[in-house]
């Protein structure tokens, strides 16, 4: 049986539905949990007023962030992409580090971010704060269980460009470092990982016509990001 170019784009259409579905699902994990822990000291009766509003405002935050998230998904099967606006890299960043907080806490991993220039890019807020902490959350994966425990996240304004780096303590081994960009290659432990984030993070990166790469020069696991400002 033949299949009509309408017919093809439609099974392609719903193959990348259910791609995104899959990272959506992945990237909810970090906002659901932040509400989660945040709830927690809500409820621990030892929370001022002061304190309250602070964690309310995080929480309201965190749930902005799952409505864009869905939003997204809900744009790709209406055939729409989100429009592209200037936002603050540090901004950008901040968030990524705060969704990734809960994960790394209770991983004993320690997450170091400091010196992120005060710059703009034209981007998709959401997509950015997606790949830089799902860059994170692999990190903090792929160290757990080392005696030495970190992931740095850095920056720096390159002209035209950003340049983003996500460090681990940890070391890559250059096969799997091949096909690390693979769709459905992990090396997580079996129903730990889709082996679709980092081939997704590839691909929003490549839509803002950037590049993410893992530097093997680096002594340590390294992914650089880099991004047009414009």
């Amino acid at each position: 049986m033949t299949l009509s170019d309408e017919e093809l784009g439609v099974i392609r259409k719903l193959a990348a539905i259910g791609t995104m579905t899959s990272s959506v699902v992945h990237e909810i994990k970090n906002p659901v949990a932040l509400i989660h822990g945040l709830a927690e000291q809500l409820q621990d009766g030892t929370v001022t007023p002061e304190m309250a509003a602070k964690v309310g405002s995080k929480i309201e935050k965190a749930s902005t962030k799952i409505l864009e998230i869905v939003k997204s998904v809900q744009d790709l099967v209406h055939g729409q992409s989100a429009e592209m606006v200037m936002e603050n890299l540090a901004g950008i960043v901040e968030e990524a580090v705060e969704f990734s907080s809960r994960k790394s806490s209770k991983a004993g991993v320690e997450i170091q971010c400091d010196g992120i220039p005060d710059v703009d890019i034209k981007c998709r807020p959401i997509q950015i704060t997606q790949v830089i902490s799902n860059l994170i959350n692999n990190g903090v994966d792929a160290v757990a269980e080392l005696k030495e425990r970190w992931v740095r996240v850095e920056a720096k304004d390159a002209g035209a460009d950003v340049v983003v780096s996500i460090t681990d303590s940890g070391k890559i081994d250059k096969e799997v470092a091949k096909k690390i960009f693979t769709p459905l290659f992990t090396t997580k432990e079996k129903g730990k990982g889709t082996g679709l984030g980092l081939y997704l993070s590839e691909q929003i990166i490549a839509e803002h016509k950037g590049k993410v790469e893992i530097d093997l020069t680096a002594p340590n696991t390294k992914f650089v990001i880099k991004i047009p400002k414009k």
